[in-house]
């Protein structure tokens, strides 16, 4: 972050470099009400909320190191990998939410196999078993749509996506 989006003196490129922070900021933004909804949904996972992601930054400076080239484009795509890989870990990932999970194939599967296996538990436990499986072998295909997805404001009644810079949106999405 610190060697690419990050606001530099006498940078030649400031004002496109500013473009992509602000635009990277308010993705993150976005996504941070998105993976919010992961703790309530998926209890039983670590943390996925948005400081796992922004840690994430840190696992690839430490990987890269110090001194690795990342331009602003370069960090603005990785920036939003990290953001969206765990983000489809919820229904409202998904079109029609909990219901368009429950109606896919994975979801019946995972349902059916929780009945079978589940020695008196009950029909709400079977379906908590098989969100979760379903969220968790979804959700990295899900992840891959979400840039095009939108939601409704709800005082405007607007579509918001996940990057609102509609340029950044169509070419790098």
């Amino acid at each position: 972050w610190a060697n690419s989006l990050k606001e530099i003196g006498n940078d030649e490129h400031s004002e496109l470099r500013g473009e992509l922070r602000s635009s990277f900021l308010k993705f993150r933004e976005n996504t941070s009400h998105l993976v919010s909804q992961i703790a309530k949904q998926l209890p039983g996972l670590t943390q996925h909320e948005i400081s796992h992601l922004d840690a994430l930054w840190e696992a690839g400076s430490l990987i890269c190191g110090d001194n690795y080239p990342l331009n602003p484009l370069e960090a603005f795509v990785f920036g939003g990998a990290v953001l969206l890989h765990d983000s489809a870990l919820c229904f409202e990932a998904y079109d029609n939410g909990i219901i368009g999970v429950r109606d896919t194939i994975t979801w019946k599967d995972s349902y059916s196999i929780a009945k079978e296996e589940g020695n008196n538990i009950s029909d709400d436990e079977c379906k908590a078993i098989a969100d979760f499986s379903a969220l968790r072998y979804l959700h990295s295909k899900q992840a891959e749509k979400l840039t095009e997805k939108s939601w409704l404001d709800p005082e405007t009644n607007q579509p918001i996506f996940l990057i609102e810079n509609v340029n950044l949106r169509k070419h790098l999405g």
